[in-house]
């Protein structure tokens, strides 16, 4: 067992438990109890950011719910339009009054993606008002309108969530620096306590859990000249 530092590529629940670990071992030991206090604070600053993760990742699911729904929504109401311009052009897909709302073939309107065809229904409206439309075409148009007000907001409200998780990724790696610098804190105070106490040096050691990935300690001169070399 020894000090390791906390990096991006340690995961955010193991570092919690690193940390638990000395928090309890240190607290074990009379002469080192102190030292668990700054410890206990970050355990409960990991909790806080915790729940913020978790958060966060809801509002992601949740935006992604809204925005899958109301595409299907703007698509059925697509569909519609559609339907009623074909049926006003006697099913003629060349007619004027058709192929000014869709000179593509309105599947393609249907299969893009949400932010994509909210922009693309703009010109539906656009249509409508240059040349007219009929009282039911009209009132597609509106029902197509309201579905791209609650489209757009979904939009930014997923946006906004998405954001929330960068937000917090950046907390996270904050808090592992801060979280470095306690365990170097601590680390450093068990080995004054080992030297003056004539402990063997690796006595910190058994403060921190195992892990695959040892720091190597420099105590001595030749231990840093070791370490200057090239591999």
């Amino acid at each position: 067992m020894a000090y390791t530092e906390l990096t991006d590529r340690t995961s955010w629940e193991g570092s919690r438990k690193t940390l638990r670990f000395t928090a309890a071992a240190v607290a074990a030991i009379e002469a080192h109890a102190a030292l668990a206090k700054p410890l206990r604070a970050q355990l409960t600053a990991w909790n806080e950011i915790d729940q913020a993760r978790r958060d966060a990742d809801d509002a992601v699911v949740d935006a992604n719910a809204r925005v899958s729904a109301l595409n299907l929504l703007l698509d059925g109401a697509v569909g519609r339009l559609v339907s009623r311009l074909l049926y006003e052009s006697n099913n003629d897909r060349s007619a004027r009054g058709f192929v000014a709302y869709f000179p593509e073939p309105p599947n393609e309107v249907i299969r893009m993606g949400l932010e994509t065809e909210v922009t693309r229904c703009d010109k539906l409206h656009a249509v409508a008002k240059e040349f007219g439309c009929s009282k039911q075409v009209a009132t597609l148009l509106a029902e197509i309108a309201r579905i791209q007000d609650s489209a757009r907001a979904a939009l930014a409200g997923r946006k906004s969530a998405v954001e929330q998780v960068a937000a917090v990724s950046l907390r996270i790696m904050g808090w592992k620096d801060d979280t470095n610098a306690v365990r170097r804190s601590v680390e450093n105070t068990l080995d004054a306590y080992a030297i003056k106490s004539g402990l063997a040096r690796d006595y910190s050691d058994a403060f921190f859990p195992a892990s695959s990935v040892r720091r190597a300690k420099v105590k001595t001169p030749v231990a840093v000249a070791a370490a200057s070399q090239p591999a």
